[in-house]
């Protein structure tokens, strides 16, 4: 079982990664919510904060999340496995089976 501690820990270390990324493309970083997805199939860890910037980046959330997608994978935390766009512009994070382990 995994302590609240690293949970808390990947959770911090996965809002950075959507915070830099968000502040690499040049954007002030929103609210935005980091939760988990209610199928896990979808991943661990998802965001919105593709549809929070897409209002004034006047770029569709789909193709903001593709952009901030590359800049998270260039500096992704070692327990990431997978970082993908989903849906219209979700952000969604799969963690390594080591993580859970």
């Amino acid at each position: 079982m995994l302590s609240l501690i690293l949970i808390e820990m990947i959770r911090q270390k996965l809002w950075k990664s959507i915070e830099d990324a968000t502040a690499a493309l040049g954007f002030s970083v929103p609210v935005f919510t980091l939760e988990h997805p209610s199928d896990f199939s979808l991943g661990d860890y998802a965001s919105n904060v593709a549809f929070v910037l897409g209002n004034d980046a006047k770029e569709s959330p789909k193709e903001l999340a593709e952009k901030l997608v590359q800049n998270i994978k260039e500096n992704c935390p070692d327990d990431v496995e997978l970082v993908e766009v989903a849906g219209h512009g979700f952000i969604n994070f799969h963690l390594t089976r080591e993580f859970f382990k």
